[in-house]
């Protein structure tokens, strides 16, 4: 029998070796949700910003969003600033994205947390976003909405769990910029 040189074994045991190792890696692919995404996949995504009001407080607000994938694996960034009793800056990394359809929820932590009405650092919340398409008549047709924000410890009990956005009722029309959002389905 003839033995491979550099790796001491015959060449059907490493052939065989080989196979099993992309069986595996198939298998994952195919399994974990967004595990390939990085090799060209459709992700879901959220990319946009937006200018309004508050409902609740007449204050005004912009928010940012650039992000793809689902889940915990979703990865991005989003900024966001304001007036909603003082004013604020917040900007971190998204920790969950959920997609349905033309509706999104995104989770993101403060990693930064400026103003004297700014949420505590390493808090987070949870935003969502409406796309309803491109301008009509040059007046914005997107929505977004906002839970309150959480302090650090409450929102890492669930900051990799996204509520599905067809729950949110409190929906505000934006002023000004557009969404899009993306559903790899």
């Amino acid at each position: 029998m003839r033995r491979c040189v550099l790796l001491g074994k015959r060449p059907a045991v490493r052939s065989r070796a080989s196979f099993v190792a992309a069986l595996c890696a198939a298998v994952f692919i195919a399994v974990v949700p967004g595990a390939g995404a990085a090799g060209g996949a459709a992700q879901s995504s959220v990319v946009g910003s937006g200018t309004g009001h508050f409902a609740e407080t007449g204050g005004p607000f912009f928010l940012s969003v650039n992000g793809r994938g689902e889940g915990p694996l979703a990865q991005g960034k989003v900024r966001g600033s304001g007036v909603y009793v003082d004013a604020f800056e917040v900007e971190g990394p998204i920790t969950c994205m959920r997609v349905e359809g033309n509706l999104a929820s995104i989770k993101y932590r403060f990693k930064k947390a400026s103003g004297p009405g700014a949420p505590p650092q390493n808090g987070g919340v949870q935003v969502y976003i409406e796309d309803n398409g491109k301008a009509t008549g040059g007046q914005p047709v997107d929505r977004v909405a906002t839970e309150p924000p959480q302090p650090p410890g409450a929102f890492d009990a669930a900051a990799s769990v996204c509520t599905d956005p067809r729950l949110n009722p409190a929906w505000t029309l934006l002023e000004s910029g557009d969404f899009s959002v993306f559903d790899a389905g």
